[in-house]
């Protein structure tokens, strides 16, 4: 190319890089900048235009640089007509390209100028709104000022009246409030009060108190939300008010406040006050000093711009919004756009049609701004412009493209032939040779080239697949038939393909692949064939298959080794819990030398310990539970030992936490049966752990009964407690490994879960299962039923420790006050009986014991008795019934109450039966002893009396410091009952009342059971001044107390 072909060449390409730029600026402005017109218009389209147009210039100059080069190395002539071809191309596009840029940016502003004068026509109105609901108040306050000029004087009732029948608040939106207020000196504030209470607002007061020599204090107010929130308040407190509120009367004006907020000054203002001055029926109001004088007060209306705003927002044109100033400071009173937009400061300073109008409202100057939503400015189509410039702009370069490449077809379209063939035959080469499996498909998708990488792959040589489809050959019967119908579904449209298939080679090898699949356009734009390349995975999903087996054994090892030590420590902890707790009660001289108690306790331990041995000799057999690997020793074995011994070994937990325990047999359980003691005791101490740890309140019961199933005799045993119970939800679940009902219990209890798990496959492993009952706030019964076959002939129980099935919470060396004392215990449940015939027998009473109420009444008539102890719930006859019998037959002997409720009610039922007194279960020991003692007429032995030995503390050092102790706490239990007392708070009272009692009780220390449990009971029937002298009693107590806790015991 000469030098002269070059440098016209140069500037077509120039030309070409600005006209395209300008023609891409023209349409990129008005969506960068709408707002912009004029210079700025200029300004920033002459910068988008170097910024872009820059670069493209400077590269088409380089290229002309190397162009010269290369012409200066050749030397090769050039021929007239390129150069001719090469100018008219360029003379071309350059008139072309002008023509369609001048014709663009006139008919660009012509758009532009309409779009602008139909905007102002259309938003006329829609500026007007603001004004017109502004005013609308005024109406208002006019028939106001009619309501005070017509009448002599205006009451309250009436103005209200007069509000409520123009039903303001609905016909004029944004008015917050209406009222009046009435200018008022200092000195007649008092008088001013009194007029006001006097019509109709007894609680009418002024605020806020200052000392100013003028006030205007609202006399009347009606508003949206309580008529009385203003009344009193003093509108001249604010220096705007006043001095418009002055102006209006001077003036006999309505006049507008400025934005602020009524009730507070420190508030966002967002209020405005409408003033308008009345004046009294029949003055004149000629002059100032005549309004002034004939004033009745100033009509308000307070009025929320917000809320026209709101209202007008659904009336709005979609294709405005606006924005209204008032004052000179041009504060924004509110922004009004449609209701289905959101308003967008930025958006309404970058509209691009807006228009402005000052008007004057109540004497405030406003200025109303409108500005075009982008749903206007998609009426004014800007697309025309943008067309006829591009469209030209193309036509020309179109034209003269075809002048240009006349010369120059021919010979660049058998170098690109070459080019094609030379690039066609290097990707054969690499597609040949390449370790991936190459294959080309036609149209319909039938092999028609594969590369040596497939036929190693597939087993499958070219010829063998030829004409064929790939999935009649490679899918394997486990190919997912989701993968192959996505796969199909994309080549059926057109499109490309990828993912991994399992495929089948030639020999039936399963093989892994991930295949990519393209298709292949002719000019037409039509698929003429699909290239697939596949890549081995065999490899690597051997590899992701080893790691996944890897985890799993290893989760599985963790899993198990977990569960493993969760088990083992629940498990070992149980027996402990008993062995620890009698040795205590051994180590404490808790037995006071009973030979007979202390070979019990000891028989516990020792079974405890033997338990846990067979716990640690079974470990083994316990981690196989979940193979089905657990060998069960059937052997004799006494179930009622076994019960009795399950139970008592938790005993000690239940005296803890002040509940009761107890066991009823029923009187058909077999003597000796054929089971795994070991295994019954571990599944019995887990269902009773369980329910002494989840029950806070009441007791725990365990029933065993005998039952018959078909011909095998089976065992039921039923653990029944008044804890805190289940949702149906959350019982589904309790027996799976790790499962409790829900974290809560967990964080709040402890444990793992494990127990009920080992229990229940534990119970199926002796033929039978464990069932569960539950209501929430109620409790849950957990019912074992397991085989019980009687003896093989030969076989017999082993020996076995005497056991008790009785226990007592006496200290050593107490006093015996019912010592000579015949008592009578009527109880239907046989361990009730046992303990009470414990307790009071240690107190020095003989005891003799009933099963039910017609029994107590047969026996009362017959001998004599000092007290009588008559369990409430009895069959045959209630203990209600049967004291009613006695009474109506004159007997006089005091009977007290025995029972496991403890309401109101039930105590009232009692004393109206005839009865003297209350026992609540669990019974506490000391209760019982004084109670009974009292009912009985027999005193306590006072500390003259008592010899050193009776004192627990003498003989018990840990004990006497553990009182100690307690007695340094005792003040601040003490403070607390009081200030909860001060509170009304009863129930609190109660709690720490009975807290008292319990711990004084357990220490061995009466002197303060007994007034603590008279504050608790005044704290449950409400006796405040009894409950506050039993407070000072047990602090005068404490402090005679509090140095020698002997003294106490």
């Amino acid at each position: 190319m000469s030098p002269h072909q070059n440098a016209i060449r140069l500037l077509i390409d120039v030309l070409l890089s600005i006209v395209l730029t300008e023609v891409l600026v023209m349409w990129l402005l008005p969506m960068i900048a709408p707002s912009a017109d004029g210079w700025r218009a200029a300004v920033l389209d002459g910068c988008l235009l170097g910024v872009i147009a820059g670069p493209l210039v400077l590269w088409r100059c380089r290229a002309a640089m190397m162009r010269c080069r290369m012409s200066h190395a050749s030397k090769k002539p050039r021929s007239t007509e390129r150069v001719r071809a090469s100018l008219a191309a360029g003379v071309t596009l350059a008139i072309g390209i002008s023509a369609s840029i001048g014709i663009a940016l006139a008919t660009n502003k012509a758009i532009t100028r309409a779009a602008e004068e139909r905007f102002v026509l259309d938003t006329r109105e829609n500026a007007a709104a603001p004004v017109s609901h502004m005013k609308q108040p005024l109406l208002v306050l006019e028939g106001v000022r009619a309501l005070f000029a017509a009448s002599k004087s205006v009451e309250r009732h009436e103005f209200r009246q007069y509000v409520q029948s123009r039903n303001l608040h609905q016909q004029y939106p944004g008015l917050q409030a209406i009222g009046v207020i009435e200018r008022v000196a200092e000195g007649s504030i008092a008088s001013f009060v009194e007029t006001q209470q006097a019509d109709g607002a007894p609680t009418y007061t002024v605020y806020p108190s200052s000392a100013a020599s003028e006030h205007w204090f609202v006399r009347f107010a009606e508003s949206a939300t309580s008529k009385d929130a203003l009344l009193g308040l003093d509108f001249g407190r604010d220096p705007a008010i006043l001095r418009l509120a002055h102006q209006a009367v001077s003036e006999d004006l309505a006049l507008l406040t400025p934005l602020l907020n009524i009730a507070s000054s420190d508030a966002t203002p967002n209020q405005l006050l409408w003033l308008l001055p009345i004046y009294r029926n029949g003055a004149a109001t000629s002059s100032a000093d005549e309004r002034w004088n004939a004033l009745d007060g100033v009509a308000f209306a307070v009025i929320s711009p917000e809320a026209i705003a709101t209202s007008l927002a659904t009336t709005l044109d979609h294709g405005a919004s606006l924005d209204v100033y008032a004052g000179a400071d041009a504060i924004k009173l509110m922004s009004i756009h449609h209701a289905d937009r959101l308003h967008n400061d930025k958006r309404a300073s970058t509209s691009r049609y807006h228009w402005m109008q000052r008007v004057e409202v109540g004497g405030q100057p406003w200025t109303i701004q409108v500005q075009s939503t982008p749903t206007f400015e998609a009426t004014a189509d800007h697309s025309m412009p943008a067309l006829i410039a591009i469209g030209g702009s193309v036509l020309s370069m179109a034209l003269a493209g075809v002048l240009w490449s006349m010369s120059t077809s021919r010979r660049r379209a058998i170098e690109l032939a070459k080019e094609m063939t030379q690039q066609l035959r290097r990707l054969s080469m690499v597609a040949q040779n390449t370790t991936n499996a190459v294959l080309i498909t036609d149209a319909h998708q039938r092999i028609t080239w594969a590369n040596k990488g497939f036929e190693r792959l597939s087993e499958y040589t070219l010829k063998e697949v030829e004409g064929k489809h790939p999935d009649c050959i490679l899918e394997s019967e486990q190919t997912d038939s989701h993968t192959i119908a996505r796969m199909r579904e994309a080549l059926r449209n057109g499109q490309g393909f990828r993912g991994e298939i399992l495929n089948r080679s030639k020999r039936g090898r399963e093989y892994w692949i991930e295949i990519d699949i393209q298709p292949v356009h002719d000019d037409d734009g039509r698929i003429s064939s699909f290239i697939a390349v596949e890549t081995d995975l065999s490899e690597r999903k051997e590899v992701e298959r080893a790691l996944q087996e890897a985890k799993a054994a290893a989760e599985k090892a963790y899993e198990a080794k977990s569960r493993f030590l969760a088990a083992m420590s629940h498990e070992i902890r149980t027996p402990l819990n008993g062995i620890i707790g009698f040795a205590d009660l051994l180590r404490c001289g808790a037995d006071e030398g009973d030979e007979a108690l202390r070979a019990e306790w000891m028989g516990i331990i020792h079974g405890s310990g033997e338990h846990l041995l067979a716990l640690l000799n079974d470990v083994l057999d316990l981690a196989k539970l979940d193979a089905d690997h657990v060998d069960i020793a059937l052997a004799p074995c006494n179930p009622r030992k076994v019960i009795s011994e399950s139970a008592l070994a938790l005993q000690s937990r239940a005296v803890e936490k002040g509940i009761s325990l107890h066991i009823e047999f029923d009187d058909a359980i077999p003597t000796a049966i054929r089971s795994d003691a070991t295994r019954l005791r571990q599944i019995l101490m887990n269902l009773v752990s369980n329910a002494v740890k989840f029950t806070e309140h009441g007791g725990v019961r365990v029933e065993v009964s005998a039952t018959q199933d078909a011909s095998v005799p089976r065992l039921r045993i039923a653990v029944r407690d008044t804890g805190i119970g289940m949702t149906p939800e959350q019982a589904q679940g309790l027996f799976q490994p790790f499962q409790q009902a829900d974290k809560t219990i967990a964080d709040r209890f402890g444990g793992t879960g494990l127990g009920l798990v080992i229990s229940k496959r534990l119970a199926e492993r002796l033929g039978g299962d464990i069932t569960l009952s539950s209501e929430v706030g109620v409790g849950s019964v957990f019912t074992l039923e397991i085989a019980a076959p009687p003896l093989l002939p030969g076989e017999s129980l082993p020996h076995a420790l005497p056991t008790r099935h009785a226990w007592d919470n006496g200290a050593p060396g107490a006093a015996r006050p019912l010592q000579g004392k015949h008592v009578l215990v009527a109880d239907d449940v046989e361990a009730n009986r046992k303990v009470c015939k414990a307790l009071l027998e240690r107190a020095g009473a003989t005891v003799t014991t009933v099963n039910d109420g017609r029994e107590a009444v047969a026996t009362c008539q017959a001998q004599a008795f000092d007290l009588v102890l008559m369990d409430v719930q009895m069959p045959e006859m209630s203990g209600l019934d049967a004291t009613r019998a006695l009474r109506a037959a004159g007997y006089a002997t005091p009977i007290l109450a025995l029972t496991a409720f403890s309401s109101g009610g039930d105590r009232d039922s009692c004393l109206s039966a005839g009865m003297n007194d209350f026992l609540s279960k669990p019974i506490e020991s000391a209760t019982l002893i004084h109670l009974s003692a009292h009912w009985a007429g027999q005193a306590f032995p006072s500390e003259s009396d008592e010899s050193p030995e009776a004192h627990p503390f003498e003989d018990d050092p840990a004990l006497f410091a553990i009182a100690r102790d307690w007695l340094t706490k005792l003040p601040a239990m003490l403070a607390t009952a009081r200030g909860a007392l001060e509170q009304n708070d009863l129930e609190a009272v109660a709690r720490i009342g009975h807290a008292i009692k319990g711990t004084g009780g357990s220490l061995g220390m009466p002197t303060f059971t007994e007034p603590a449990a008279a504050l608790e009971r005044a704290a449950r029937i409400g006796d405040v001044q009894r409950a506050q002298l039993l407070l000072d009693q047990l602090e005068r107590l404490h402090t005679d107390q509090v140095q020698d806790p002997r003294r106490a015991a």
